[in-house]
């Protein structure tokens, strides 16, 4: 069960829509698909270990399980961007999603 003060950074889930411009170009742009509470903290040395992902995931979020969310979409979270590597249902209850992602940097 999700503790209500636990979720205390807000994030956008964020999707890409293909649309076609007037010169027959379809460009892919990103679109708000969801806004909601959730708890955002980096991956700590013993986490990569035990769950066998070495350099391939930076942090963790966690959000609610009704939260429609698929690994192609993108979290933003404080002005970063985090790539999803996993979606995890927490217990298998549908209550809440542990998601694995990697933070995009700029280079």
């Amino acid at each position: 069960m999700i503790r209500a003060g636990s979720l205390r950074h807000s994030i956008q889930i964020m999707t890409y829509t293909s649309i076609t411009n007037d010169y027959g170009e379809v460009i892919k742009t990103p679109v708000v698909k969801n806004t909601t509470r959730a708890s955002v903290s980096p991956i700590t040395g013993k986490e990569t270990f035990n769950y066998g992902l070495v350099n391939s995931v930076s942090h963790k979020i966690t959000i609610s399980g009704k939260i429609d969310v698929q690994p192609e979409d993108e979290i933003i979270f404080d002005n970063r961007t985090f790539d999803i590597e996993y979606i995890l249902d927490y217990n298998e209850l549908g209550r809440e999603k542990l998601i694995l992602a990697i933070e995009k940097m700029d280079r």
